[in-house]
């Protein structure tokens, strides 16, 4: 009886130890296989025991581990608050607690746990230790930091725009869908002469005059029904008076699709619209003036195109003035003069240095007709866009050449007394000049000839190099070589005749009238 006893307690203890066994190593499967990091440390902090999620978390092998403790691992600004939780939990003055820390990975690297430890009391001999189950919260750190500095900047995005539309110069507002003000910034309070209290959650009907109101509401109306940005000009009445302004109105939508709110920017161009009126009025007296002139009237651009011709045009150079339009001005100078003219407008644009006088400058006209004659030119420059515009008023003066050299003439005939020796001097100088004058047209007659053998490209390098320019600063302008410069440079001098530097521009001068010179 006895035997049978001892044989059934020794069974019963090896079916005990064996559930045993299969408990540990089933526990050690969930153990080494849980998803979420566990470790186990002593009372000292020493590791004890960590799983594979645990160790992959951290870098390390389980060797490596074992000989470190959790402040080893934890960073050092958490290290402070951890050590005070896990004493707290070994004095028995909690029974588990749980944080958010970071650790410090073996690489170096941070990351970010949320950490539960439960201290297990020591049995049969054995010593306390806690144990903690630590989960990987890195990814909703960031999304939470993240999230963090997207309210930062939201708010800083906030305080800026309420900042940019208090300081803006046009009337700004937001109404709801049932036309209530929700925002208005100070200049649209300002010029309204209203509060925030005395504005926002009012209609337009509780604000302004009926008939404004109704204007006001019905352009809102459109713009709900188009779902659109639309444009509107609408006319307020404010405490200085009537004002006209354009109203940029804009629908806003939620994230369904829907309209919320209606926005609005208002610009006043009361002013501009003065200024306009006053411009046009101006304008018309200005065309009135010109088109009815006895003076011919000229408008060019920088390049020289003409942008206008009054009538008085037409009698004076004999075009029909639409037909000038788009030409060059040169049109209208001798050709044997052009090369000349054409590099006036660029030193002046360059340098806003006037070669001549714009006051009366006195040069030589070309007649549609192939007629020479002397005339009159008074400047003035405007600026309309950014670009320069010179408008000329222009005047025939061959009646008034002709008094003065007769006045000039009879001027020193009758100052002088009437003896015969100064009566045959007279003459004889009368004679020299008309002489002279002969000649020098003969001269100008034959250079005039050279000049117009030159090719267009040796006029124009002849013409600069006579008012002044190097042969490097004309090819740069021109855009061609040195060497280019220098060989229509030498071909232009041979064809001219001309021995030297002095020699051409004598020539070229020669060229000129008398007005031009003095310029």
């Amino acid at each position: 009886m006895s035997l049978a006893l001892d044989m059934s307690s020794k069974t019963q203890t090896s079916l005990i130890n064996e559930a045993r066994q299969q408990s540990d190593e089933r526990w050690q499967a969930a153990f080494e296989n849980s998803a979420i990091g566990i470790m186990m440390a002593d009372v000292n902090g020493r590791l004890l025991a960590a799983n594979r999620v645990f160790r992959n978390m951290l870098g390390y092998s389980e060797l490596e581990l074992y000989q470190l403790t959790f402040l080893d691992v934890t960073y050092e600004e958490d290290r402070h608050n951890n050590l005070k939780l896990v004493r707290e939990l070994v004095d028995g003055k909690r029974q588990h607690f749980q944080i958010e820390k970071r650790y410090r990975r073996k690489d170096g690297s941070l990351v970010w746990v949320r950490s539960n430890a439960t201290l297990v009391p020591g049995e049969d001999g054995k010593e306390s230790f806690w144990f903690n189950v630590v989960e990987d919260i890195t990814d909703r750190k960031r999304m939470e930091d993240e999230l963090r500095l997207q309210i930062v900047r939201l708010r800083e995005t906030e305080t800026r725009l309420q900042t940019f539309f208090d300081n803006s110069p046009n009337l700004i507002f937001l109404k709801d869908r049932q036309g209530r003000y929700v925002y208005a910034n100070r200049e649209f309070k300002r010029a309204l002469r209203v509060t925030d209290e005395q504005i926002k959650g009012k209609r337009d009907d509780e604000v302004f005059s009926p008939e404004q109101a109704a204007l006001f509401q019905a352009n809102d109306r459109r713009v709900l029904e188009v779902r659109a940005p639309m444009e509107f000009e609408e006319i307020a009445l404010q405490e200085d008076g009537q004002h006209t302004s354009i109203v940029h109105k804009f629908p806003l939508f939620n994230g369904q699709g829907e309209i919320y709110a209606i926005g609005g920017i208002v610009t006043d161009i009361t002013e501009r619209r003065k200024e306009e009126s006053a411009r046009r009025f101006s304008d018309e007296r200005y065309r009135v003036l010109v088109e009815t002139a006895n003076d011919a009237v000229l408008s060019i651009d920088e390049a020289g195109a003409i942008l206008f011709a009054n009538p008085a045009t037409t009698a004076l150079f004999g075009y029909d003035s639409t037909e000038l339009i788009g030409r060059p001005l040169t049109v209208l100078i001798p050709e044997f003069l052009r090369r000349l003219h054409e590099n006036r407008p660029k030193p002046y644009l360059a340098t806003g240095q006037r070669r001549i006088n714009w006051q009366g400058a006195q040069l030589t006209g070309l007649r549609n007709n192939g007629q020479e004659f002397p005339l009159e030119i008074s400047l003035g420059e405007v600026t309309q866009n950014g670009q320069r515009v010179f408008t000329g008023f222009i005047r025939d003066i061959s009646e008034r050449k002709q008094a003065e050299e007769m006045r000039s003439t009879a001027a020193e005939f009758l100052t002088k007394p009437l003896r015969d020796q100064h009566m045959l001097d007279a003459i004889r100088i009368v004679l020299e000049l008309d002489y002279s004058r002969r000649e020098n047209e003969k001269r100008a007659a034959e250079l005039r000839q050279r000049f117009e053998t030159l090719t267009s490209r040796e006029q124009e390098v002849i013409s600069m190099v006579v008012s002044g320019m190097l042969n490097k600063q004309i090819s740069g302008q021109l855009g061609t070589s040195e060497n280019t410069v220098k060989v229509h440079r030498k071909r232009a001098m041979e064809k001219m005749q001309a021995k030297s530097l002095p020699d051409i521009v004598r020539m070229i001068e020669h060229l000129k009238s008398p007005s031009e010179k003095a310029s």
